[in-house]
Protein backbone atom coordinates (compact mmCIF):
# COMPACT_ATOMS: atom_id res chain seq x y z
CA UNK A 1 0.00 0.00 0.00
CA UNK A 2 1.17 3.59 -0.81
CA UNK A 3 2.95 5.23 1.85
CA UNK A 4 1.86 8.87 2.41
CA UNK A 5 4.27 11.11 4.22
CA UNK A 6 2.87 12.85 7.27
CA UNK A 7 1.21 15.73 6.82
CA UNK A 8 -0.56 18.44 9.45
CA UNK A 9 -3.18 17.37 11.57
CA UNK A 10 -5.03 20.16 10.43
CA UNK A 11 -6.53 21.57 7.49
CA UNK A 12 -8.02 25.00 6.27
CA UNK A 13 -10.54 24.38 3.86
CA UNK A 14 -10.55 27.29 1.56
CA UNK A 15 -14.10 28.06 0.10
CA UNK A 16 -13.55 30.60 -2.17
CA UNK A 17 -14.35 31.67 -5.84
CA UNK A 18 -10.85 33.93 -5.72
CA UNK A 19 -7.61 35.28 -3.30
CA UNK A 20 -9.29 38.29 -2.19
CA UNK A 21 -11.66 36.79 0.16
CA UNK A 22 -9.07 34.83 1.58
CA UNK A 23 -6.45 37.43 2.02
CA UNK A 24 -6.47 38.08 5.63
CA UNK A 25 -6.60 34.36 6.45
CA UNK A 26 -3.55 33.86 4.29
CA UNK A 27 -1.69 36.21 6.08
CA UNK A 28 -2.67 34.14 9.66
CA UNK A 29 -1.77 30.56 8.12
CA UNK A 30 1.85 31.85 7.25
CA UNK A 31 3.22 31.00 10.21
CA UNK A 32 0.91 28.18 11.39
CA UNK A 33 1.77 24.44 10.37
CA UNK A 34 -1.52 23.73 8.44
CA UNK A 35 -2.20 22.50 5.04
CA UNK A 36 -4.29 24.63 2.83
CA UNK A 37 -6.85 22.42 1.23
CA UNK A 38 -7.56 23.98 -2.47
CA UNK A 39 -11.69 23.10 -3.14
CA UNK A 40 -13.02 23.23 -6.72
CA UNK A 41 -14.53 27.25 -6.39
CA UNK A 42 -10.38 28.16 -5.80
CA UNK A 43 -9.49 26.05 -8.59
CA UNK A 44 -11.99 27.33 -10.92
CA UNK A 45 -11.65 31.22 -10.18
CA UNK A 46 -7.92 31.20 -10.09
CA UNK A 47 -6.60 28.33 -11.80
CA UNK A 48 -3.90 25.71 -11.19
CA UNK A 49 -1.26 29.07 -10.15
CA UNK A 50 -3.30 28.56 -6.91
CA UNK A 51 -1.04 25.54 -5.74
CA UNK A 52 2.11 28.13 -6.31
CA UNK A 53 0.91 30.67 -4.66
CA UNK A 54 0.26 29.33 -1.91
CA UNK A 55 3.80 27.28 -2.16
CA UNK A 56 5.00 31.33 -2.02
CA UNK A 57 3.63 32.11 1.22
CA UNK A 58 5.26 28.71 3.18
CA UNK A 59 1.92 26.71 2.33
CA UNK A 60 1.63 22.82 1.89
CA UNK A 61 -1.81 22.32 -0.19
CA UNK A 62 -3.68 19.60 -0.76
CA UNK A 63 -6.48 19.35 -3.90
CA UNK A 64 -9.99 18.42 -2.40
CA UNK A 65 -11.78 18.62 -5.61
CA UNK A 66 -13.32 14.97 -5.01
CA UNK A 67 -13.23 14.22 -8.54
CA UNK A 68 -15.46 12.03 -10.34
CA UNK A 69 -15.00 11.11 -13.78
CA UNK A 70 -14.95 8.26 -16.30
CA UNK A 71 -11.12 6.28 -15.80
CA UNK A 72 -9.47 8.29 -18.80
CA UNK A 73 -10.49 11.72 -17.79
CA UNK A 74 -9.60 10.65 -14.02
CA UNK A 75 -6.29 9.81 -14.82
CA UNK A 76 -5.77 13.48 -16.99
CA UNK A 77 -6.80 14.98 -14.02
CA UNK A 78 -4.18 13.24 -11.63
CA UNK A 79 -1.64 13.58 -13.95
CA UNK A 80 -2.46 17.65 -13.84
CA UNK A 81 -2.65 17.68 -10.07
CA UNK A 82 0.74 15.48 -9.58
CA UNK A 83 2.89 18.00 -11.66
CA UNK A 84 1.30 20.84 -9.78
CA UNK A 85 3.39 18.98 -6.72
CA UNK A 86 0.41 19.28 -4.52
CA UNK A 87 0.70 16.52 -1.47
CA UNK A 88 -3.11 14.53 -2.25
CA UNK A 89 -5.93 14.50 -4.37
CA UNK A 90 -9.25 13.80 -2.96
CA UNK A 91 -11.54 11.60 -5.71
CA UNK A 92 -15.10 9.91 -5.30
CA UNK A 93 -15.37 6.70 -4.26
CA UNK A 94 -18.85 6.84 -6.02
CA UNK A 95 -17.17 7.40 -9.47
CA UNK A 96 -16.39 3.55 -9.24
CA UNK A 97 -13.73 0.81 -8.95
CA UNK A 98 -12.72 1.42 -12.45
CA UNK A 99 -12.00 5.16 -11.93
CA UNK A 100 -10.34 5.05 -8.40
CA UNK A 101 -8.02 2.38 -9.66
CA UNK A 102 -7.12 4.85 -12.70
CA UNK A 103 -6.40 7.54 -10.63
CA UNK A 104 -4.20 5.53 -8.42
CA UNK A 105 -2.37 3.78 -11.10
CA UNK A 106 -1.98 7.36 -12.91
CA UNK A 107 -0.15 8.99 -9.67
CA UNK A 108 2.29 6.69 -9.36
CA UNK A 109 3.07 7.30 -6.08
CA UNK A 110 3.56 11.06 -6.51
CA UNK A 111 0.85 11.69 -4.79
CA UNK A 112 -1.69 10.29 -2.58
CA UNK A 113 -5.43 9.34 -3.70
CA UNK A 114 -7.82 9.90 -1.36
CA UNK A 115 -11.17 8.42 -1.69
CA UNK A 116 -14.64 10.39 -0.60
CA UNK A 117 -16.59 7.88 1.59
CA UNK A 118 -20.63 8.38 0.57
CA UNK A 119 -22.20 11.51 1.00
CA UNK A 120 -22.65 13.17 3.92
CA UNK A 121 -25.93 12.69 4.02
CA UNK A 122 -26.15 9.54 3.31
CA UNK A 123 -23.55 7.86 5.84
CA UNK A 124 -25.34 4.38 6.42
CA UNK A 125 -22.63 2.40 7.60
CA UNK A 126 -23.09 -0.79 5.19
CA UNK A 127 -22.46 1.32 2.27
CA UNK A 128 -19.59 3.45 4.15
CA UNK A 129 -18.02 -0.39 4.83
CA UNK A 130 -18.22 -1.26 0.88
CA UNK A 131 -16.81 1.95 -0.43
CA UNK A 132 -13.97 1.52 2.34
CA UNK A 133 -13.52 -2.27 1.18
CA UNK A 134 -13.44 -0.95 -2.71
CA UNK A 135 -10.95 1.82 -1.90
CA UNK A 136 -8.75 -0.88 -0.35
CA UNK A 137 -8.51 -3.42 -3.38
CA UNK A 138 -7.60 -0.09 -5.71
CA UNK A 139 -4.89 0.79 -3.42
CA UNK A 140 -6.13 4.47 -2.62
CA UNK A 141 -3.99 6.10 0.66
CA UNK A 142 -6.64 7.28 2.89
CA UNK A 143 -10.24 7.80 3.12
CA UNK A 144 -12.24 11.45 3.84
CA UNK A 145 -15.57 11.64 5.10
CA UNK A 146 -17.49 12.35 8.28
CA UNK A 147 -16.35 10.93 11.69
CA UNK A 148 -19.23 8.32 11.72
CA UNK A 149 -18.33 7.72 8.32
CA UNK A 150 -14.65 7.09 9.00
CA UNK A 151 -15.61 4.85 12.54
CA UNK A 152 -17.38 2.66 9.92
CA UNK A 153 -15.22 2.53 7.37
CA UNK A 154 -11.99 2.29 9.28
CA UNK A 155 -12.33 0.24 11.75
CA UNK A 156 -9.48 -1.60 11.48
CA UNK A 157 -7.17 1.35 10.33
CA UNK A 158 -6.33 -0.03 6.85
CA UNK A 159 -5.57 3.55 5.65
CA UNK A 160 -2.99 5.63 6.18
CA UNK A 161 -4.69 9.33 5.48
CA UNK A 162 -8.06 9.29 7.84
CA UNK A 163 -9.65 13.16 6.51
CA UNK A 164 -12.26 14.01 8.56
CA UNK A 165 -14.82 16.90 7.51
CA UNK A 166 -18.42 18.01 9.20
CA UNK A 167 -21.72 17.56 7.40
CA UNK A 168 -22.20 20.83 5.31
CA UNK A 169 -24.82 21.95 7.60
CA UNK A 170 -22.91 22.51 10.55
CA UNK A 171 -19.65 23.64 9.08
CA UNK A 172 -20.69 27.10 9.20
CA UNK A 173 -21.39 26.75 12.65
CA UNK A 174 -18.29 27.57 15.04
CA UNK A 175 -20.08 26.61 18.09
CA UNK A 176 -19.77 23.00 16.60
CA UNK A 177 -16.47 23.16 15.93
CA UNK A 178 -15.12 21.87 19.43
CA UNK A 179 -17.51 18.63 18.89
CA UNK A 180 -16.69 17.92 15.93
CA UNK A 181 -12.93 18.20 16.52
CA UNK A 182 -13.95 15.68 19.48
CA UNK A 183 -15.22 12.95 17.44
CA UNK A 184 -12.23 13.40 14.67
CA UNK A 185 -10.31 12.59 17.33
CA UNK A 186 -12.26 9.93 18.97
CA UNK A 187 -12.48 8.22 15.18
CA UNK A 188 -8.77 8.21 14.82
CA UNK A 189 -8.56 11.00 11.87
CA UNK A 190 -4.97 11.75 10.92
CA UNK A 191 -6.17 15.26 9.80
CA UNK A 192 -9.15 17.66 10.20
CA UNK A 193 -10.68 19.59 7.79
CA UNK A 194 -12.48 22.74 8.81
CA UNK A 195 -13.67 25.93 6.78
CA UNK A 196 -15.99 28.27 7.13
CA UNK A 197 -15.71 28.17 10.91
CA UNK A 198 -12.59 29.35 10.77
CA UNK A 199 -13.10 31.83 7.56
CA UNK A 200 -15.96 33.64 8.85
CA UNK A 201 -14.84 34.12 12.43
CA UNK A 202 -13.42 37.54 13.84
CA UNK A 203 -10.47 36.23 14.72
CA UNK A 204 -9.67 32.94 12.64
CA UNK A 205 -5.83 32.82 14.37
CA UNK A 206 -7.24 31.81 17.29
CA UNK A 207 -9.56 29.33 16.23
CA UNK A 208 -6.52 28.14 14.44
CA UNK A 209 -4.36 27.55 17.28
CA UNK A 210 -7.51 26.39 19.15
CA UNK A 211 -7.84 23.64 17.18
CA UNK A 212 -4.51 22.61 17.04
CA UNK A 213 -3.60 22.92 20.53
CA UNK A 214 -6.80 20.23 20.98
CA UNK A 215 -4.97 18.29 18.01
CA UNK A 216 -1.22 18.42 19.57
CA UNK A 217 -2.22 17.64 23.01
CA UNK A 218 -4.13 14.09 21.47
CA UNK A 219 -0.96 13.56 19.58
CA UNK A 220 1.09 13.64 22.81
CA UNK A 221 -1.13 11.84 24.91
CA UNK A 222 -1.13 8.79 22.41
CA UNK A 223 -4.73 8.70 21.77
CA UNK A 224 -4.14 10.20 17.90
CA UNK A 225 -2.76 8.14 14.90
CA UNK A 226 -0.19 9.19 12.54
Amino acid sequence: MFGPAPLSNLAISLDAPSFEPLEPLLDELEDRPVLAAIGAALMAGVGPSVVQHLRNSGLVSVLDLRLFDDPHRMALLVEVAARAGVAGLTVQLAAGEASVRSAVVAARGRLPIVGVLSPPWLPEPAVVAAAATMAERCGVAGVMGTPRALRAADAERRFGLRWAIQLSAESSRSADVSGFVTEAIEAASTTVFVGRAVLQAPAPGAVIDQIRARLDAEVTHGRATR
